[in-house]
């Protein structure tokens, strides 16, 4: 059968090379979450360094020198080259999929999202931030969570930190804002379900009803009139 063109080479791209593994018993295991050419100031620095270690010093000065400066050196330049050389090289469909990806992967994170009024405000529920943390609750393509070692994946979903670091990556590949915070809604507008004005009389059906709120904030207890 012929393959979709909209899929066509999506489990070729390689986010992770041997610049980010080490291997143990002949096992690989990945060094780091992300990826080394995530890091790009990291890698700018490191080119800054290698051009300084190989330009032409000043007559008067002095700089370090002898066989071991010189294996720095090339260890240092091979290093750099690896973590160039590690980025994925797109072609349009896996393109096309990245982009389809980032984009329901923000939508997901935005839900999962407290409102930036309840963090200032203190009513974010901690315990409902923790569960959001860590547990499966954004869609993801099966493909893209394990192409990125997600270890939260779990039928159809991860949990919103692993969705962040897929989001990150992916947008790091596409050129796209890195920061994910920039998702996190102003302001909640709705409640899941009404609940009667609480009047102060032990036979209100509201009588020490707790208010629940769409987003997981903590309930808010209504005030005694």
């Amino acid at each position: 059968m012929a393959q979709d063109a909209r899929s066509a080479g999506i489990e070729d791209i390689q986010f992770f090379t041997d610049v980010d593994k080490k291997f143990e018993k002949k096992q690989e295991i990945l060094t780091s979450t992300y990826p080394a050419w995530y890091f790009d100031q990291q890698l700018a620095a490191q080119k800054e360094e290698l051009k300084q270690r190989k330009r032409r010093p000043a007559d008067d000065e002095i700089v370090p020198s002898g066989p071991e400066y010189a294996a720095e050196t090339r260890l240092l330049e091979a290093k750099v080259k690896e973590v160039e050389a590690s980025r994925p090289k797109l072609n349009g469909p896996q393109k096309n999929f990245l982009t389809r990806e980032v984009a329901n992967l923000e939508a997901g994170i935005k839900e999962t999202l407290f409102t930036y009024d309840d963090m200032q405000t203190g009513e974010a529920s901690a315990h409902e931030e923790l569960k959001r943390q860590m547990n499966p609750c954004v869609k993801i393509d099966k493909r893209l969570a394990s192409m990125l070692n997600l270890k939260s994946y779990k039928g159809g979903m991860v949990s919103r930190d692993d969705a962040t670091i897929a989001t990150q990556i992916c947008n790091k590949l596409l050129g796209e804002n890195t920061n994910c915070e920039k998702l996190r809604p102003k302001s909640m507008t709705c409640r899941t379900r009404k609940v009667a004005p609480f009047t102060g009389d032990e036979d209100s059906p509201s009588f020490g009803e707790m208010m629940e709120l769409q987003d997981g904030r903590e309930p808010a207890t209504p005030a005694v009139a």
